[in-house]
């Protein structure tokens, strides 16, 4: 079970530190999809999307350490730019998701966790690594899709969501 969990945490070959950034193909649009809050609150993305806001989706769990290492950075994000919500969609068990949420309140963490129980938004954007990122455009285009987390690659996810910013702006 152990060498399971880390399995699936760490990077897989292929994925390695692998992003993809959809400025120049065609767009892909993100599915919408609705999941419960740590405050029992249900969270739709094309709701947050259609107030013209982006949103960065995260897949991640307690235990899985990169993860942990992340989300301080995607919130650092989030406080520099108001209108960024982050949704950041635990894959802990039933019984540790509770837990999650809390733990991301106790860090101060500006992100909304959300829980997906059955998996069914995970099998829906094809999620096989966490963490596993998506900055969403309000237009509903996946503008950067990242694969697992070293430290030092926040430095050029900021760098893409900046650019991402500026697109909008425009």
């Amino acid at each position: 079970l152990v060498a399971m969990l880390i399995w699936s945490c760490a990077p897989k070959k292929e994925a390695e530190n692998s992003t993809k950034n959809n400025q120049s193909e065609e767009p892909i649009i993100i599915p919408d999809f609705t999941l419960m809050d740590s405050n029992g609150n249900e969270v739709n993305l094309y709701s947050i999307l259609d107030e013209g806001r982006p949103v960065i989706v995260d897949f991640w769990a307690l235990w899985c350490v990169p993860c942990i290492k992340l989300l301080p950075h995607l919130s650092s994000l989030a406080d520099e730019h108001e209108n960024l919500r982050i949704l950041a969609i635990s894959e802990d068990s039933k019984r540790q998701s509770e837990k999650a949420g809390e733990f991301a309140n106790e860090k101060g963490w500006n992100v909304t966790t959300l829980y997906d129980p059955t998996g069914e938004i995970k099998k829906l954007l094809g999620v096989n690594v966490i963490p596993e990122t998506f900055y969403i455009k309000p237009n509903r285009e996946i503008y950067f899709h990242h694969y697992g987390f070293e430290e030092g690659e926040e430095i050029e996810m900021k760098e893409i969501f900046n650019k991402m910013i500026e697109t909008l702006n425009k």
